[in-house]
């Protein structure tokens, strides 16, 4: 239900002698409320620059003082008869003459105010204290406030110069582990993992003091992935050839019911994928065990919608079985 000055409700929360939480969702009033209650501080001679409001957006903060703009303005400039009306619907009753002429004046109050009514994000508050407050707060007192663009980049030099003493000391430890990570992230996602890292350094560092805390992280690793501990890209791409997890049955299933697609190419080609495979020694099919899983995976690793819904709605066993298979 959007609010409305007609409501009770809505009268007890713009009395800026109670304190309140409103907790509703978006475009419901809540900027408007909180608006009228800066209008009803204002109105009630309280000095503006004892207000302060606090905002997660600069967007947020913006509409609200160009809300704020608008009315003053409006109350300094419209007739008598309107002036009234406005004010008597903030209010909920009708004041003296004397608020109504005082109101008229509260545009050209706010105007001679250096920075006018302290609306502003919680960064800009706390940047605010900062300034006011650097001896205390242990900072320059000509401190600049980095940007985000300037932030990323500083990460990055820095990144990029530690993986470069890195490859000139030929760290061969690391050059295999950075090899490995290169196969399994591109250019783009592993700098921004380095970067997420880099930025929740104080809570992975925290992870790293303690060898429980270490451990326990390693054990939800691999809880998460649902795989055992100690195991290897060999032992599991060992594990996918062996006979014993690898379904032959199920291959000649696919192919079987893709052979008699003979008008699509799609699934003739899918099928001489398979059928090429499956005519490969066990250490070809090992070389070749990419290309197999990109049969049945995406890029992402996530199962490929390869089927129309009449083929599987024809042989629900063909989703089934390949389904079975890309899970495998």
């Amino acid at each position: 239900m959007i609010i409305d000055q007609q409501y009770p409700i809505y009268n007890q929360a713009l009395n800026p002698n109670s304190s309140i939480w409103v907790n509703a969702s978006a475009g419901t009033g809540k900027t408007k409320l909180l608006t009228d209650r800066i209008l009803r501080l204002l109105i009630s001679d309280v000095s503006p620059l004892k207000i302060l409001c606090l905002t997660y957006t600069k967007a947020a903060a913006a509409e609200m003082l160009n809300r704020l703009d608008e009315k003053l303005a409006f109350w300094a400039s419209t007739s008598e008869e309107l002036l009234k009306e406005d004010i008597i619907k903030l209010l909920g009753y009708e004041p003296d003459q004397s608020i109504y002429n005082f109101a008229r004046g509260l545009f050209a109050k706010i105007l001679d105010i250096p920075g006018g009514i302290k609306i502003q994000t919680i960064h800009a508050f706390c940047q605010s204290l900062l300034r006011k407050f650097p001896i205390e707060a242990n900072v320059p007192s000509n401190f600049e406030l980095i940007q985000e663009i300037e932030d990323k980049k500083i990460i990055y030099d820095a990144y990029s110069l530690i993986m470069g003493l890195q490859q000139q000391n030929y760290n061969s430890k690391w050059m295999e582990n950075f090899a490995q990570l290169s196969i399994e992230f591109s250019i783009e996602d592993f700098d921004q993992l380095i970067l997420d890292l880099i930025r929740k350094k104080k809570v992975f560092l925290q992870s790293l003091e303690k060898d429980d805390e270490f451990n326990r992280l390693i054990d939800c690793i691999y809880k998460k992935l649902n795989v055992e501990k100690n195991i290897s890209i060999q032992s599991i791409e060992d594990q996918i050839m062996r006979n014993t997890c690898f379904s032959k049955s199920n291959l000649k299933v696919i192919q079987e019911i893709l052979f008699e697609q003979t008008k699509s190419k799609k699934y003739q080609k899918m099928f001489n994928q398979i059928k090429d495979w499956m005519e490969l020694s066990f250490e070809e099919k090992k070389e070749q065990l990419d290309f197999y899983c990109g049969i049945f995976l995406d890029s992402y690793g996530l199962l490929k919608k390869t089927f129309s819904s009449d083929l599987i709605e024809n042989y629900p066993i063909l989703d089934e079985t390949f389904n079975q298979e890309a899970l495998r």
